[in-house]
């Protein structure tokens, strides 16, 4: 009896060890294509690229993102610079294993290797993180710091503070998430809210509790205090650009560089009032979407959540919360993801990569809560045997969902003819990206010292070779500003001046498009004229418009 179960425990770990495997060997396929993932193209790897241009890694006055902290985009900026533009997706995988190995090994200090493997292989092969994982990202490596640190928060707060050592780690980590990307700062807000909580509580040891918790937060802030210490000099905002409206009250925070002093800045709208406007959702709809997200995601639709999860990290979570399977340490995990999707509800966009900080921990409910539906079924009576087979079966159309995505994401990227040679990268790249013909014009055909202005591109701009600029609402309020200055020869004229470029790129359908929705025929016949005045077509292919200045 004891042979057959460990023969059938042995067969289980090698088909989960298989299974991760494969997942594994396609993401190191995948990820010998070259970048095409959005993100990458505007930031991830356009920031590093122009730093090695500029030989610096100061801000860029027109690209907001060049103030976000950057900790990840210095390890790609070393991938671009020794010429691999690959690496960045390789490293962002390796974190997404590494977030994966950390479940492993808190689940494994409970339930052991079996139900470890289980933790691994359900975060690995979710969906979101198999396209975060073939894309050079930061969201992994942000994850993979922000979860070690709760981690070894519980693991501080489980010796009973007899371990320093992982009060420390556990705030360098949260230190090295803070200086990945700003959604750290959640993460970061509620563990320091847990320790005044605490502290509160253990009314004994009220002034040691507080102690830690300093230190704990001293050693975080001076982790992450190169960028927001930039941030702060330069513009007088630590989290530039977040929070300008608050700041703006006591300091002159710098306004972009290409806005013109006409600009109408347009209103803001909160994420669930443009759910409504855009998707007509009900109120009810509107409140569901955390729970939507596990059943409806798509990629590339915001009103799906741009992204795709896997119903098992939650369906299970509440059998992990039983009395008699209960861990103290759920609750404080429970709370926690409850105060992130709060936070992120009514301060972000309702996408799924936003919310990325919290799957770890739903995996690791899920595992146990799965754990506890097996433990509550043991029992040689037939039905509960039919039951034990039939979760069995719904756990492999669950993980078969993830093998599911996986061929859709490699049929996506479609790999096999670029790396057997049959495909060019330009031709992989002019197959996925509509705007690389363009781009490769202007790389070929302009001069160096070309400064191309990109109209409604997405701000994509990582292959242009020379140098360009865009603005946050992708060229939005630059076109407000030229219509307000149209109405003066002279204005006009010195607007164009000031914001010092060569030529102008535009998508004409989507300028085309904004215009016809915001302006009047006598405004747009306006612009039409200034345009023809002073700038000369020299592009015109496959939508895509190039104009010169004309006394450049």
């Amino acid at each position: 009896m004891k042979k057959t179960v460990v023969k059938r425990q042995s067969l289980y770990i090698g088909l989960i060890i298989l299974f991760i495997g494969v997942f594994i060997i396609i993401e190191i396929i995948l990820n010998l294509c070259p970048p095409i993932s959005r993100d990458a193209l505007i930031h991830h790897l356009a920031i590093p690229k122009i730093w090695l241009k500029q030989k610096h890694i100061h801000p860029i006055p027109w690209s907001d993102f060049s103030w976000y902290p950057m900790n990840i985009q210095l390890l790609y900026a070393i991938c671009l610079w020794i010429g691999n533009d690959n690496m960045p997706k390789y490293i962002h995988m390796l974190f997404g294993l590494a977030c994966s190995y950390l479940i492993y090994g808190f689940i494994k200090s409970h339930l052991g290797k079996k139900w470890a493997l289980l933790g691994f292989v359900m975060f690995f092969s979710l969906p979101m993180i198999v396209w975060l994982s073939t894309a050079a990202y930061v969201d992994l490596g942000m994850t993979f710091f922000s979860s070690a640190s709760i981690i070894y928060y519980i693991k501080f707060q489980r010796e009973n503070s007899n371990q320093l050592k992982y009060l420390i780690v556990s705030a360098i980590f949260i230190g090295m998430a803070m200086g990945s990307k700003y959604n750290a700062l959640i993460v970061f807000f509620f563990i320091n809210i847990a320790w005044i909580y605490i502290s509160i509580k253990s009314k004994k040891n009220y002034d040691q509790s507080m102690a830690y918790g300093l230190t704990f937060f001293l050693i975080a802030c001076l982790v992450a205090s190169p960028w927001y210490i930039r941030n702060l000099i330069e513009t007088g905002n630590p989290f530039y650009p977040l929070f300008n409206h608050f700041f703006h009250r006591f300091i002159s925070t710098p306004s972009h560089p290409l806005y013109c002093s006409q600009l109408i800045a347009e209103p803001s709208v909160n994420a669930i009032t443009l759910r409504h406007i855009l998707f007509n959702e009900t109120l009810l709809e509107t409140l569901l979407i955390p729970v939507r997200m596990f059943f409806q995601g798509s990629d590339y639709q915001y009103q799906y959540f741009q992204g795709v999860l896997n119903p098992m990290m939650i369906i299970f979570i509440p059998f992990a919360l039983i009395r008699r399977f209960r861990h103290q340490w759920m609750l404080f995990v429970l709370s926690f993801i409850v105060f992130y999707v709060y936070v992120a509800f009514f301060t972000t966009m309702h996408q799924i990569r936003y919310l990325l900080p919290i799957f770890p921990f739903m995996c690791i409910l899920s595992v146990f809560g799965c754990h506890a539906c097996f433990q509550m079924l043991d029992n040689s009576n037939i039905y509960f045997k039919i039951i034990r087979w039939c979760l069995v079966l719904t756990m492999g159309y669950l993980f078969f969902l993830n093998v599911q995505y996986l061929h859709h994401r490699f049929v996506e990227i479609d790999p096999i003819p670029y790396i057997s040679g049959k495909e060019t990268k330009e031709a992989y790249l002019k197959k996925h990206l509509s705007h690389y013909e363009v781009y490769a014009y202007i790389n070929e055909k302009l001069p160096q010292e070309s400064v191309v202005l990109t109209f409604f591109l997405g701000r994509r701009g990582y292959y242009l070779n020379c140098t360009y600029k865009h603005e946050p609402y992708f060229g939005i309020h630059l076109l407000q500003c030229m219509i307000k200055n149209a109405y003066s020869e002279k204005a006009f004229h010195a607007y164009i001046e000031k914001l010092n470029i060569t030529h102008i790129l535009v998508r004409k359908n989507l300028i085309e498009k904004h215009l016809s929705e915001r302006y009047s025929p006598e405004e747009r016949q306006l612009l039409n004229k200034r345009i023809q005045s002073h700038f000369k077509l020299i592009y015109y292919q496959n939508g895509y418009v190039l104009w010169q200045v004309k006394w450049h």
